[in-house]
């Protein structure tokens, strides 16, 4: 579990502490299998996602998130998407469960941001 004051995320800005925690509580009890993730570009001035809460089954490898994202984005093939969760980047073979195990906020919300990079050139 990792200390929300690292974080300081605009949703985490934009709601208080008590009602994130509501909210991924009830997420988390009616919905066991998924975990409550937010994901937002890593600086303001990128591309956003249309929404930045998913619930994302526990299985899910992150290689399938950053597919996800990655179409939702509509990224050219020779831009490069890195996913990151306390300034770390994630493994593409890790499961969300592990990391949300490792990494998720005192709130009950595991916090990632994207970046992107020009892979070829």
């Amino acid at each position: 579990m990792t200390d929300d004051s690292s974080y300081s995320t605009p949703y985490a800005q934009t709601y208080d502490e008590a009602f994130r925690v509501k909210e991924s509580t009830k997420v988390l009890e009616q919905y066991p299998t998924r975990v409550p993730v937010i994901i937002e570009p890593s600086d303001s001035r990128m591309q956003k996602l249309k929404k930045r809460k998913y619930l994302v089954p526990r299985s899910l490898h992150v290689s399938a998130l950053t597919h996800i994202v990655r179409k939702q984005l509509e990224l050219k093939g020779s831009e490069g998407l890195f996913l990151f969760c306390d300034r770390m980047v994630l493994s593409n073979s890790e499961k969300i469960e592990d990391v949300y195990s490792k990494k998720h906020a005192l709130d009950g919300f595991l916090y990632i941001d994207y970046r992107l990079e020009n892979a070829f050139g």
